[in-house]
């Protein structure tokens, strides 16, 4: 399972600071994507599920992890779905896991149900 970055809706360079700590990894020097418009998502996500192809087993499957952002309005897995079946992957399925309560909320000082979305969506391509 993968899941690519949220256009810039997470900080996920100072939120994973602490998975590379221990192993003496500071997440300053990893290039991680940052992308404000949806088209430059799209554009590296291309990339993204060409190598996917590449290295994937026969009758293998991919389970790719995305959200939605901008308050509900843009549905990340229509713009996945596009360019998975572009690159040769063929969606299966669409798994959403809604929950009352999203237990990082409190870490990062969010009132639960007001900025972080309490719902995991997992596209399974084959």
């Amino acid at each position: 399972m993968t899941s690519a970055s949220i256009l810039d809706v997470v900080d996920y360079r100072t939120d994973n600071w602490l998975r590379g700590w221990p192993n003496g990894v500071d997440s300053a020097t990893i290039p991680v994507w940052q992308l404000k418009k949806s088209a430059d998502w799209v554009a590296a996500v291309v990339r993204v599920f060409a190598e996917l192809q590449r290295v994937l087993v026969p009758s293998g499957y991919v389970a790719f992890e995305v959200g939605y952002i901008r308050g509900g309005k843009v549905m990340m897995e229509t713009l996945v779905v596009g360019v998975a079946e572009a690159s040769g992957h063929k969606p299966e399925l669409l798994m959403v896991n809604q929950q009352e309560f999203t237990k990082t909320a409190n870490c990062w000082g969010v009132s639960n149900k007001t900025k972080r979305t309490n719902a995991n969506r997992i596209i399974l391509l084959n």
